[in-house]
């Protein structure tokens, strides 16, 4: 263990080094020691990197599933708040309407169109 370790002050001895700090290189020792890296150091980094993907990767599964379920019962609870439209008063006139009815059906577009010429009629044959 004779290597020369960089510091960012000075260049440290490994002997210097180990006096220093008894307990980390006992613990690189323990590891074992490979080109001034720990043995094992890239392969504990690469599962590291690998765990920490994993875990992003299903923290974003739960995200996704937790906001799907999230919009969903957002959008029930809007549906379910949310009245049934009126109808209109002319589309009452034309259900209850016996005469209309039959001359009209289910057709409202043209009972619609219907009722706006016979009040554009109406103006002009009586004003406003």
């Amino acid at each position: 263990m004779n290597a020369i370790i960089t510091t960012k002050n000075e260049d440290v001895t490994a002997e210097f080094f180990e006096k220093r700090y008894p307990d980390v290189c006992a613990e690189i020792r323990k590891i074992g020691y490979d080109e001034g890296y720990p043995v094992g150091f890239e392969r504990g980094r690469s599962e590291g990197l690998k765990a920490g993907q994993e875990a992003r990767r299903k923290q974003e599964e739960t995200f996704k599933a937790d906001f799907t379920k999230y919009k969903n019962e957002q959008a029930a609870s809007v549906q379910a708040s949310t009245p049934e439209p009126k109808s209109t008063l002319d589309e009452e006139i034309c259900k209850h309407d016996p005469k209309l009815r039959a001359e009209f059906g289910n057709n409202f577009d043209s009972f619609v169109a219907y009722r706006k010429a016979e009040k554009a009629v109406k103006i002009k044959l009586y004003g406003r």
